[in-house]
């Protein structure tokens, strides 16, 4: 079970961008990050059209959720940027859009399914 999970909300710079961004991050990205030690599992999602009172967030268009179970959370996170400057998590070639926020929350209660 995962201890931890990373979410990240992230945009392609412009629309003409979307295309490649999402290919990066899902081809490229995504793997390279759930390969490095701690990680788990990733997904990624959109904003949906549908939102409660119609109306939609300002925020960025996707965000991507990392699972981690790892004891040392600090060093899980180091990783990303040791994996960023050693090449084992390559950066894409589509411009990130300027609003983005990455956000560590760790696990209070475990899953409940229905």
């Amino acid at each position: 079970m995962p201890k931890a999970i990373l979410v990240v909300h992230t945009e392609p710079a412009t629309p003409e961008d979307d295309a490649a961004y999402n290919k990066w991050y899902d081809g490229i990205h995504v793997p390279d990050i759930v390969a490095l030690p701690g990680f788990v599992a990733a997904s990624r999602y959109k904003v949906s059209s549908t939102q409660m009172g119609g109306a939609t967030p300002d925020v960025p268009g996707y965000v991507a959720i990392y699972e981690i179970d790892a004891d040392d959370l600090d060093a899980t996170l180091k990783g990303i940027g040791a994996g960023a400057a050693s090449g084992a998590v390559r950066m894409g070639d589509a411009p990130m859009g300027a609003k983005s926020s990455m956000v560590l929350y760790e696990e209070v209660l475990p899953r409940t399914d229905a």
